[in-house]
């Protein structure tokens, strides 16, 4: 949440601006690339206002309709950060451009705080986004242990384990099952039971398995 506000206050601050730029008819300033910025500025804008409403609006009156939401978001996360990605890609490198522009041409009326934090800005937000956008590509289409790592790092997707002692639990129980089973050929358990002690002792085995480092 505190983060949607950093960016908000950012977006906010390009977009006076830039809607300064025009007020003050800074016309070597006013060309196709200010205008384009201005729009998809405006559209982050927009985002950042309306994705965390849908949230908790969603929380408040449906919270099914959030889990369908959210489920839906987190099994296409991938495509969805690729997607945001190389929409992000694309509006930082016009930014860059543009203020790139105005700074060779001399395009005095146009200088301010606002323009230089703009231009470092999206070289450095360009940069990490085109890194990760390679990272999530190539993870997409390549099954690789490393990449996977990697992108997890950057991604910070927390690493699910079981603990030493929780391992230690399972097994106990495992061995458990195993001597009941042992003693059943004698005690002539009924099948049914044979049946579900089994089902278990392949259930732990299989839970044994998926966290085995």
């Amino acid at each position: 949440m505190i983060l949607f506000i950093i960016l908000l206050i950012l977006y906010f601050s390009f977009y006076n601006y830039l809607e300064k730029l025009k007020k003050e008819n800074c016309n070597c300033a006013l060309n196709q690339d200010h205008e384009l910025i201005k729009k998809f500025t405006l559209f982050y804008i927009g985002f950042l206002i309306l994705f965390p409403l849908i949230i908790l609006l969603l929380l408040l009156f449906n919270k099914n309709y959030l889990n369908i939401f959210l489920k839906y978001i987190n099994k296409n996360k991938k495509v969805i950060k690729i997607i945001t990605l190389i929409i992000a890609i694309f509006y930082f490198y016009n930014v860059y451009k543009y203020i790139h522009t105005l700074d060779t041409t001399n395009c005095d009326c146009s200088k301010s705080n606002i323009r230089t934090f703009m231009y470092y800005y999206s070289i450095i937000v360009l940069f990490l986004d085109i890194i990760i956008e390679l990272v999530l590509i190539a993870s997409l289409f390549k099954k690789n242990k490393n990449l996977d790592e990697l992108t997890n790092i950057i991604l910070k997707k927390p690493k699910i384990e079981l603990s030493n002692k929780n391992k230690k639990i399972i097994n106990s129980k495992k061995k458990n099952i195993q001597d009941i089973i042992s003693k059943s050929k004698s005690n002539k358990l009924s099948n049914k039971n044979k049946k579900l002690i089994k089902s278990k002792l392949s259930n732990i085995q299989n839970v044994l398995k998926k966290y085995k480092k």
